[in-house]
């Protein structure tokens, strides 16, 4: 118990020192019911993507200063799922979502061993414009939200008669993923700290070979300001990051 504390102050840490997301992850969708997810264990919270941020602030005589953020990384994205439920492929090779199978002990708790979980990997491409005060007290932002999945499993841990077991599968063709995504988001808060949601418009999986449901997420962004000036593009900007 005590390395699982000293591992989420670690995380916190690493959050709250760069500039990043962190994300609930969740369903929309008719299926979105049999994959309702849950923040138990930290299972569907994506702690902090992988991103490189270049933001560039202009110029103006009003209240409101424009600005445009370009953001490329790697996010691991995890959804835990509140019930016993399994991904499974039938005859057919469609997925189906099914209630754990018998003999599978799902004890409950908090930082318990047991956990049903669907986990991606993508590579994100995130542009985002708005307006920001001059003080940067107050900001706003929308954009949309490019990711290209390469690398997906599903994990279940149980106990059975007693002893822990794991069941791991892999694979974006497995599991009958859509390897490209597209969404949109928005921001809302000061120019360094604020909240953000995002709804992805492609669904999770291929048509008819998988629950019907798109993924979204809610979370915290974090942007910590350095110095650093670029040439001027738009207006008179300075460049942080």
């Amino acid at each position: 118990m005590k390395k699982k504390y000293f591992v989420i102050s670690l995380f916190l840490i690493f959050i709250f020192s760069l500039n990043t997301k962190a994300q609930y992850n969740f369903f929309v969708g008719d299926d979105a019911g049999q994959l309702k997810t849950t923040v138990k264990g930290f299972g569907s919270i994506s702690f902090p993507s992988i991103m490189v941020t270049q933001s560039f602030i202009g110029t103006s005589s009003g209240n409101f200063k424009p600005f445009f953020s370009i953001n490329v990384g790697f996010n691991w994205k995890q959804w835990r799922f509140a019930d016993d439920k399994a991904l499974i492929k039938d005859d057919n090779g469609v997925i189906v979502v099914q209630n754990a199978p018998v003999g599978e002990d799902y004890t409950d708790g908090f930082f318990s061993y047991t956990k049903t979980k669907l986990s991606t990997g993508v590579i994100r491409l995130r542009p985002e414009f708005g307006f920001t005060t001059h003080n940067r007290n107050f900001s706003i932002g929308t954009g949309p939200l490019i990711e290209f999945m390469v690398a997906a499993k599903h994990k279940r841990k149980y106990y059975n008669d007693g002893s822990k077991e794991k069941n791991i599968k892999k694979g974006i063709d497995y599991y009958n993923l859509k390897w490209f995504q597209f969404g949109w988001g928005a921001s809302v808060g000061t120019f360094h700290f604020g909240v953000f949601t995002y709804f992805m418009f492609t669904p999770m999986f291929d048509k008819n070979m998988g629950p019907n449901v798109k993924a979204a997420e809610v979370g915290l962004y974090w942007r910590i300001q350095k110095g650093v000036h670029a040439p001027a593009t738009f207006g008179k900007i300075s460049s942080l990051y």
